[in-house]
């Protein structure tokens, strides 16, 4: 797969710069190499703070803390510097002397770092110049040239995001929301700075409310809870599993193996009576599967290797499950409506050599994401494509009626040739996994059949047919991997930056697709002219935070295929901070996305 990392490392946690993941030691050697160890016991180091490597032979130097009544703290740890009258001491707070330890400055915390106290992990001191430190936390990195009044983070580039598993995925207008430990619920955010925000816990009332049943029967509170029609998995803190088929009201216990506790557990919405459960043994972790509701339960564990499975998730279409090691990520075609024998997995490679703690795929089951430890957040398309192929909406990857000049996107093996009705259409791209057509604009009807030749990895020519109904307009605005819209400065016409927020008169270019007709009629599989392009033919509306706003102009975008302009003026009275952001034509909506507005 290819691999395509959402977000970064950077947390914002009320400090002067954001922070990141804890910190345990950190040091200079005597070539001015820093370094900084991580609580997963990898090593980094970097001679810019720009670029780090991961090292595996700079074992961190031996810290021995000293007792002693001279100091501000004890014990402490005590640093010698180049300069014998200056020290620093370190306890639950970072102190310095310049008159060989007869008196003591506190250093942090302090207006400039205010770090709480007992936050504090390690401090280094350059051997050249003893006011460049470098303090590690529990906030992450922090240096600073002036001996300790200002401080600045040097973690800005450090592959150190405490994720732990995703939450939400950013499709029809979500974000992306992650777990952070020990930060708690963070949310993915563009502006007004490109960073893990933290937010509110995302509880829904009817988990709540079922959370809160299953507590006071066991008379413990859960670990999780599934809900799949009238079931109801429940796995307690203990990771013993309860199952209701009524909705609550009576419970039974079910564990795939005795005395084993339950680590993760999948339940799809739809199927009530499939399961898929990691359990952790003595030995090793191994992964189950039930097709009756906990009754009887298969082992799939087949040649995973011997490492802690930490998620699994699953596509009941097509079979595809994909489970998270701590050794990487891996594919197999279980059967999942019938018990059956188990399946050979599959590595996928790509991702950073690091353990991959969480997987999900999005509704449609088109796009994968993993949760990486220390390196964050990868999306791919969903390699289980290539064996069951699936068209969809070239805007948003996800499932839309198809109108007069739509751009698709065929998830699957390179795409060769195409029809619509019988007519041929033009393929655009051609590529591993993603391929892109267009369809005609004369199109007409309350339905198109497309036929689609593709090519195999073993190169068999596939025969393949799609139906999708066919409407006037099915708009849908193009985003990014992360949900972020595509947007165009409409003075300049360049692509505006995601980070940067919008305000008020700004003029905006959207690109969409599915917009349907335009005036005069255009070939399919071209680019629209530079100047004076082809008008959308049905009426087209913007609305933010479900406010109309004036559309200037939709048309074709100048330059591009199957794309859509549709041009407006952020009003002079709106909200600000994240707004809602729809289009609307024909009756029918686009997805959601959020930007961002300043005064």
């Amino acid at each position: 797969p290819r691999w395509s990392r959402i977000g970064n490392s950077l947390i914002l946690a009320g400090l002067p710069d954001p922070a990141t993941g804890s910190i345990t030691r950190v040091w200079y050697d005597s070539a001015g190499l820093a370094y900084a160890h991580l609580p997963d016991g990898n090593t980094y180091a970097t001679r810019d703070f720009e670029r780090w490597l991961k090292v595996t032979t700079a074992p961190p130097p031996p810290k021995q803390p000293v007792a002693s009544s001279w100091l501000p703290e004890t014990p402490a740890y005590l640093i010698h510097t180049n300069r014998p009258h200056v020290l620093y001491a370190l306890g639950a707070r970072l102190y310095r002397s310049d008159d060989e330890g007869r008196s003591w400055t506190p250093l942090v915390p302090s207006g400039a770092l205010p770090l709480p106290p007992g936050t504090l992990n390690d401090i280094a001191v350059s051997s050249n110049n003893p006011d460049d430190l470098l303090l590690a936390t529990q906030f992450g990195l922090w240096r600073s040239i002036d001996g300790g009044l200002s401080w600045a983070s040097a973690h800005d580039q450090l592959p150190n995001l405490p994720v732990v598993k995703l939450l939400t995925l950013p499709t029809s207008g979500q974000p992306l929301r992650v777990l952070l430990e020990p930060y708690g619920e963070a949310v993915w955010q563009h502006n007004p700075q490109p960073a893990w925000v933290l937010s509110d816990p995302l509880v829904t009332s009817e988990h709540k409310q079922l959370a809160e049943q299953v507590a006071r029967v066991i008379g413990s509170p859960l670990a999780r809870v599934g809900l799949a029609r009238t079931h109801v998995y429940a796995v307690t803190p203990t990771g013993v599993l309860l199952i209701s088929s009524d909705g609550g009201s009576t419970w039974r216990e079910s564990t795939p193996v005795d005395t084993a506790a339950i680590k993760d557990l999948f339940v799809h919405p739809s199927q009530p009576n499939l399961a898929l459960a990691i359990i952790a043994t003595p030995t090793r972790s191994r992964l189950f599967r039930t097709t009756n509701a906990g009754v009887f339960w298969d082992d799939l564990t087949a040649n995973l290797p011997p490492a802690p499975i930490n998620a699994v998730t699953a596509d009941l279409t097509t079979g595809a499950v994909y489970v998270a090691t701590d050794q990487g990520l891996y594919l197999s075609f279980q059967q999942l409506q019938a018990p059956g024998p188990a399946a050979r997995w599959l590595p996928l490679t790509g991702l950073p050599e690091a353990p991959v703690v969480d997987v999900a795929l999005d509704e449609p089951a088109n796009r994968l994401f993993v949760a990486v430890r220390g390196h964050g957040i990868f999306v791919t398309l969903a390699p289980h494509r290539l064996q069951f192929p699936s068209l969809v909406s070239a805007a948003d990857l996800q499932s839309h009626p198809a109108a007069p000049g739509s751009l698709l996107s065929f998830l699957g093996p390179p795409l060769s040739s195409a029809t619509a009705n019988g007519t041929p259409v033009p393929v655009l791209s051609r590529a591993h996994l993603h391929s892109q057509l267009q369809l005609p604009f004369r199109l007409s009807g309350s339905s198109v059949i497309l036929d689609l030749l593709a090519e195999s990895r073993d190169r068999r020519t596939l025969n393949l047919r799609f139906a999708l109904p066919l409407v006037e307009a099915a708009p849908a605005i193009v985003v990014s991997d992360d949900g972020a819209p595509l947007l165009v400065d409409s003075d300049t016409g360049l692509l505006l930056d995601p980070y940067e927020p919008l305000h008020p008169g700004t003029r905006v270019d959207l690109l969409a697709t599915g917009l349907g007709r335009v005036d005069p009629d255009w070939p399919a599989g071209l680019p629209a002219p530079l100047r004076e392009p082809p008008k959308v033919v049905t009426p087209v509306r913007v609305l933010l935070d479900r406010h109309p706003v004036p559309v200037i102009e939709a048309s074709l975008a100048p330059g591009y295929i199957g794309l859509y302009l549709v041009r407006f003026e952020i009003p002079r009275i709106t909200n600000y901070g994240s707004v809602e952001l729809v289009i609307e034509a024909a009756e029918h909506r686009s997805n959601p996305v959020r930007i961002f507005i300043e005064p």
